[in-house]
């Protein structure tokens, strides 16, 4: 009809959900792309009468209430239950069995639950070529790009490509802008659980091979000097965390053929207000702090990687708590929690993906990008492309030497997030450390701990009486000619992110930094945890995993049963499967 493509996705988006969502996606619509789409989009949704926009498991429960006999007084909690567990039963099925299969198997990826969302639950509410397309069992495209896979990826590349939605959007634009809007439709990274499950080997491939895009040998488009778009990295949070939103916003800029630039995080972009009683006196109102360690580490990111800022002029001031995603040019990918209930992220990343093609001129990320499905294989292209400056310390770690990093220094039970301060989730000596340096060889090196802890504390005075560790205070050379120099206060953590980089061995424990530090650097062995907040580095060749939730421990990835196998047989998923280890 000749209007921008943004809302043909939308309208994607709409036919392909349940009814019972469709008034509040087009709501949605009307915000983002005006009355004159909502009335083109949404006006026959809007003449449906209600009970036309029931969805089938609530019809099936309602008929089961009102037809059922009514028990007598002795039975009627009993029955009640019973009703309740058989509707639901069958709810559950007539919404499994609408659902097209995503993952190609019988028990399925649990990370790939999520792509309901963007499947018909309704065939007769798809148009004819969409639901073709999720019907069918192969295409010539699919043919194309999911051949050489194993037989479980090939059909999870195969649904991914006939599937509508965002998958056909991301699949239609290809390469790594298709790899990171379906990993992140897929994974769902959850920041606030202790134990989650990455995707799996499997699914990254289907991912891939549906997206064209070779990791071992990635294409990026030339970067053009007349760009009109420029990806803005808004960065928020500690040095650790801006070194994802750094990564993610340059892998998509390289992408796009767009310019880069980075900025810190400026107030109205917070995602919330400060009160709502503030918000009543004199309307919006944003907190006045930052998200916590934000300014410090923009410092460390300013002194140690360098963005182009001069384009920042073409972004304009968007509030997300206000639901300004879309406005003058400017559009924001938004994949904090408050962002994605606000505006769905399918529906951000379908903009998103067309931002190049349109008018807009200024794309800004903000999220933390925390999944390695995004980074997978990509180590060498981000170690070569990410700018960072020279730094020349004092001493670096010898090539025998261990470098030990440590973020939480004892066991407190008291504190308000017990995922971290558990005592059998703390990585400590008889949680982690002994496992590890059990069997590694110390004979000609020394162990160095890189960390803010006292040697007092719990775990390094552990490290200090079981190896004879030291702690490192690593320092610039000639640091008043520095034309970089910050305070060593400042400075310390990047001279500590320099040294474990340039380790040969390296034990790091569940931290942002130390994942960059692994990541990035020069070691030739790195262990890690195999399970956590941060990412699971799986299908690095040099990782050694350690899970203390399970209690499995010298897990390496095994490239023909591509997973995480451990000593005793077990892979990656069958313990996720098995959950935690039992206390005691």
């Amino acid at each position: 009809l000749g209007v921008d493509p943004s809302p043909c996705y939308a309208l994607s988006q709409i036919v392909s959900r349940a009814p019972p969502r469709q008034h509040s996606d087009c709501r949605r619509v009307s915000e983002m792309y005006g009355r004159s789409t909502w009335l083109l989009l949404c006006a026959p949704v809007a003449a449906q009468p209600p009970l036309m926009r029931r969805s089938r498991p609530m019809q099936l429960a309602r008929n089961a209430t009102r037809h059922a006999r009514r028990p007598n007084a002795t039975r009627h909690a009993g029955w009640r239950s019973n009703a309740t567990r058989h509707v639901r039963r069958r709810s559950n099925a007539t919404r499994h069995a609408r659902r097209p299969r995503v993952d190609g198997r019988a028990a399925g990826d649990a990370s790939l639950s999520a792509a309901g969302d963007a499947s018909p639950s309704n065939a007769s509410d798809v148009p004819p070529s969409v639901a073709a397309a999720a019907n069918a069992s192969s295409s010539p495209l699919a043919e194309t790009r999911c051949r050489g896979l194993t037989a479980t990826a090939r059909g999870m590349c195969t649904s991914i490509v006939s599937s509508p939605g965002i998958e056909r959007a991301a699949t239609e634009r290809g390469g790594w802008l298709c790899r990171a809007a379906l990993v992140l439709h897929y994974d769902r990274h959850s920041y606030q659980r202790s134990y989650t499950r990455p995707l799996s080997p499997d699914t990254r491939d289907a991912i891939d091979g549906a997206c064209d895009f070779d990791p071992a040998n990635p294409k990026f488009p030339a970067r053009r000097g007349d760009a009109k778009l420029v990806v803005a990295s808004v960065h928020h949070n500690g040095y650790g965390n801006q070194l994802f939103q750094y990564a993610f916003a340059k892998l998509w800029a390289a992408a796009s053929g767009a310019d880069f630039a980075a900025t810190l995080i400026a107030p109205h972009e917070s995602p919330r207000h400060t009160s709502p009683k503030l918000q009543a006196k004199g309307g919006p109102m944003f907190p006045a702090k930052l998200p916590p360690n934000s300014e410090i580490g923009w410092q460390h990111f300013s002194t140690a990687a360098r963005g182009r800022v001069d384009r920042l002029g073409v972004c304009a001031p968007l509030a997300p708590a206000l639901r300004q995603y879309v406005g003058n040019g400017t559009r924001i990918l938004g994949e904090r929690p408050a962002d994605t209930k606000r505006v769905r992220l399918d529906a951000q990343l379908a903009g998103a993906l067309a931002a190049s093609s349109s008018n807009e001129t200024c794309l800004k990320t903000i999220g933390y990008w925390q999944a390695y499905g995004l980074y997978a294989g990509l180590s060498g292209f981000l170690r070569t492309n990410i700018e960072r400056q020279p730094l020349v310390l004092v001493d670096d770690p010898g090539p025998d030497d261990v470098v030990v990093h440590v973020r939480k220094c004892r066991w407190d039970p008291d504190r308000k997030h017990p995922d971290y301060f558990e005592k059998d989730r703390l990585y400590s000596w008889d949680n982690y450390f002994r496992h590890i340096f059990e069997h590694l060889d110390l004979r000609n090196g020394t162990v160095k701990i890189i960390s803010v802890c006292k040697l007092e504390s719990d775990v390094v005075a552990e490290l200090r009486a079981n190896v004879n560790a030291t702690i490192a205070h690593p320092e610039l050379t000639n640091v008043t000619a520095n034309p970089h120099h910050v305070l060593r206060r400042e400075a310390a953590i990047l001279t500590d992110f320099t040294y474990m980089s340039r380790a040969r061995r390296l034990v790091v424990t569940e931290s942002t930094l130390a994942w960059w530090a692994a990541f990035l650097g020069d070691a030739d062995e790195v262990h890690a945890p195999g399970s956590g907040r941060t990412p699971v580095p799986a299908a690095e060749a040099h990782y050694i995993f350690h899970d203390i939730h399970s209690r499995h421990y010298w897990g390496r990835y095994n490239t023909a049963r591509r997973s995480i196998v451990y000593p005793n047989g077990a892979t990656a998923e069958e313990v996720f499967s098995r959950g935690p280890a039992s206390k005691g």
